[in-house]
C-alpha cells in the first residue's frame, strides 16, 4: 500500500472483489499431503501449511489492491481547497518548523514564537475553511428548500453529510 493512502472499501463493489479474490485463490495448490498426514509434529506438513497460508494471504492482498479503491489520506476533508494546499502558510509553517527543529525544539525564544505564531495563522485559515465551506452548504441546501426542489437537497444533503468511517 502506498504510504499517505487507505482503503476505501465502501467504493469497492463487493461482487467485483470476490471475483477477483476467488481467481487469484483459485490458483494456489492444495496441499493434500499436508492435510492428510497423521504423524505428530511433521515438519514437512507444518511448512507446507505455513506455505500455504502465506500464499492465501498474498493472493488476498494482491485482489484487495486491484479490487478496493485506494484513496490519498485526507480525502474525506471536504472543506480542503487548493487555496489551501498551495497557501504560502502551509510552506511558511513548514519551514519555520523544520528550522525549529534543526534548532533542537526550543521550548522558548524567537524560534519558537515564530513557529506558534506561524501555526496558529495556518490553523486560522484551515478554521476559516472549514466556516466557509460549511456556510456554501447551508446557503446550498437552503436554497434548494426555498426553490422546493426536494430531491436535488436530499442528493445534497447525502453527498456531503454522510460521514465515511
Amino acid at each position: 500500500m502506498v504510504q499517505g493512502t487507505h482503503f476505501y472499501g465502501d467504493a469497492g463493489e463487493f461482487d467485483g472483489r470476490r471475483g477477483i479474490s476467488t481467481q487469484f485463490l483459485s490458483s494456489l495448490n492444495l496441499p493434500i499431503g499436508a492435510l492428510l498426514c497423521t504423524e505428530r509434529d511433521c515438519v514437512k506438513r507444518n511448512c507446507d501449511l505455513d506455505c500455504y497460508y502465506m500464499d492465501i494471504v498474498c493472493c488476498l492482498n494482491t485482489a484487495s489492491v486491484s479490487a478496493v479503491p485506494q484513496v490519498k489520506t485526507g480525502v474525506e476533508k471536504y472543506w480542503w481547497s487548493q487555496e489551501l494546499e498551495l497557501d504560502e502558510l502551509k510552506s511558511q509553517c513548514i519551514q519555520i518548523t523544520d528550522q525549529w527543529r534543526s534548532a533542537g525544539c526550543p521550548r522558548s525564544g524567537e524560534i519558537n514564537s515564530l513557529r506558534l505564531k506561524c501555526k496558529l495563522r495556518y490553523k486560522a485559515a484551515i478554521k476559516q475553511a472549514i466556516q466557509q465551506a460549511d456556510e456554501e452548504f447551508n446557503d446550498e441546501l437552503a436554497d434548494y428548500l426555498c426553490q422546493k426542489e426536494f430531491d436535488s437537497f436530499w442528493k445534497s444533503w447525502r453527498r456531503d453529510s454522510v460521514i465515511v468511517n
